[in-house]
């Protein structure tokens, strides 16, 4: 499955329908993460609609996506060649514990910019949690995971439903024509656990979970035990109206007092 040019020398993480290695190229010495896809688990047309982005991205470079070094098929694989980073932010706060309203201040910022560049060009991210930011060497972070990016062409909405649950926009849930609103969504709840490490809304299960969205207002109390300032509160509630018309843009959300401290 690995190809010969590349030793592998970790297995970072195992998703439904791929696997991440961090691996040694054998012909440059330099490490890279491995994004594997076996060829039963995915279409080719879903493949090359991945590619699509990845050209995107790789022509027009963003400091805050994670840098695609090139993609290719082998005989039974689809693989994404990846700069590797440190650890995913999942990780990081089950190690290390939430972050300080000052340290989310600062990732927060990074991923607006990573949004900021896939939406100028139509593209909705669709998967924005927590296990899909990775800390970089440098302190910096970075947006990954391309899986479920969608280019809108000719229509201003997406019709697909992708994405992680909890994450997930009620519009989405609801099945609903959606836009790049839905990531601002997935961007407020990414914070508010990075925060609290727990989720806005309460639920045993999807189902109980999608219900508490749709009906019932955030756990601004999670916040407020946790003595953030009003302005985060503020941009908290306004990420995740429940109405999209009503949420901010991502140049909105750069522009909310909170981030411009």
């Amino acid at each position: 499955m690995i190809p010969n040019n590349f030793n592998v020398l970790q297995r970072l993480v195992k998703g439904e329908t791929s696997c991440c290695y961090l691996c040694e190229d054998i012909d440059t010495k330099q490490k890279v993460v491995l994004k594997v896809i076996p060829q039963n688990k995915i279409s080719r047309d879903v493949f090359e609609k991945e590619v699509e982005i990845t050209k995107i991205l790789s022509t027009e470079k963003c400091s805050s996506l994670v840098k695609i070094e090139r993609t290719f098929s082998t005989k039974d694989s689809y693989i994404i060649v990846m700069e590797p980073g440190q650890e995913d932010m999942f990780s990081y706060i089950k190690r290390h514990g939430t972050l300080s309203e000052k340290k989310a201040r600062q990732y927060f910022y990074y991923i607006a910019l990573a949004l900021k560049f896939l939406h100028i060009r139509k593209i909705i991210h669709h998967d924005v949690k927590l296990e899909n930011i990775i800390l970089m060497k440098d302190g910096k972070v970075k947006l990954i995971d391309f899986d479920f990016c969608e280019k809108l062409n000719n229509s201003s909405k997406s019709t697909v439903r992708r994405g992680t649950v909890k994450y997930t926009a009620p519009e989405i849930l609801c099945m609903k024509p959606h836009t790049t609103k839905a990531d601002i969504w997935s961007l407020g709840v990414t914070i508010f656990c990075a925060i609290t490490d727990h989720f806005p809304f309460d639920g045993d299960n999807e189902y109980m979970y999608t219900m508490s969205v749709l009906s019932n207002p955030p756990d601004i109390l999670l916040l407020k035990e946790k003595k953030v300032s009003e302005d985060f509160i503020s941009l908290i509630k306004i990420m995740l109206e429940k109405d999209p018309e009503k949420r901010p843009s991502i140049e909105e959300c750069l522009d909310f007092p909170w981030n411009v401290k």
